[in-house]
């Protein structure tokens, strides 16, 4: 990257989810910002961009001040010729007697215009215009924004959706379900946390890397019980896939789905997740085991 010499730069920092850089950096770049470097980080990346400051318009601002100095010293000269034309008209009527008739005179009436009823007092007829009434308008969210469609996106929803979970089990019973996984946090597990002994690709070194996800799921089904075993949570990532990863139990997170759910309730449960690296995570919900279906949630 080079820089022009004599030119100065504004900076601006942004902060990104990994796997999300390249639009980031498009956007800006539209904006008229340059990319200067990236810092990744487990979850989140850091973009630097720069731009040249806007140069100040110096012969205007030099302009506009020579013209205040000639507006003050014009100023300052019609004060002075004013002050004398006064004195010398003051000096000119001395001699004459009648400013003190004319003085005389209004003292006189003023008397009397000052017991003459003003008529300017009485209230107008006409009623007070009210003042207009605002209301404010709400915004309201998107449907599209907010649900997902799983079966229009081939099981495939944004972190902060709600996916609408529509199957039919074996007996007979249609299950529908509500179910919203939000964008994974990092965290520390306690010093007592429990780690899977080892992860589904064989690995029993634990990874650098620790994140948990918020799962809600509400059961709207009429008549059909989500028992804890009819729901199974994977997590997983670009580089781990679903083999070196590992579940986390402690005080804060939990390692498996443990809520029953009756038609109508929903419960909310903090997914802990070791992995050896973080980027690009996704977070799968499977119901009803092979009978069933499943929906993963990703950054895009």
């Amino acid at each position: 990257m080079t820089t022009a010499t004599g030119v100065k730069y504004e900076t601006r920092s942004v902060k990104t989810v990994r796997g999300l850089e390249a639009r980031t950096r498009a956007k800006l770049e539209k904006e008229g910002w340059e990319f200067v470097s990236q810092e990744q980080g487990t979850v989140r990346s850091e973009l630097t961009f720069r731009r040249p400051k806007p140069e100040t318009p110096w012969k205007l601002v030099g302009a506009g001040g020579g013209l205040l100095a000639l507006l003050f010293v014009g100023s300052l000269i019609a004060s002075a010729f004013g002050g004398g034309g006064s004195s010398n008209s003051s000096a000119e009527a001395l001699p004459s007697p009648t400013p003190s008739l004319v003085v005389e005179t209004q003292a006189q009436t003023a008397p009397t215009e000052a017991t003459v009823p003003a008529e300017a007092t009485t209230p107008s007829a006409e009623p007070p215009t009210p003042a207009p009434v605002v209301t404010a308008i709400e915004p309201q969210a998107k449907v599209e924004d907010t649900t997902c469609n799983i079966d229009e996106n081939f099981g495939k929803c944004l972190y902060g959706q709600t996916a609408i979970y529509e199957d039919s089990r074996r007996s007979g019973d249609k299950v529908l379900l509500e179910i919203t996984v939000q964008e994974p946090q990092e965290f520390e597990p306690g010093k007592d946390a429990d780690f899977a002994s080892t992860t589904l690709g064989g690995t029993q070194e634990k990874g650098a890397d620790n994140l948990y996800f918020d799962v809600t799921i509400k059961n709207l089904s009429e008549g059909v019980v989500l028992g804890r075993s009819d729901v199974e949570l994977v997590a997983n990532s670009a580089m781990d896939g679903d083999f070196d990863v590992r579940s986390v139990q402690d005080d804060v997170v939990e390692a498996y789905w443990d809520a029953k759910l009756e038609p109508g309730q929903s419960s909310t449960l903090r997914s802990g997740w070791n992995f050896n690296d973080a980027s690009e995570p996704t977070f799968k919900v499977r119901i009803d085991g092979l009978g069933g279906n499943s929906v993963t949630f990703s950054h895009n």
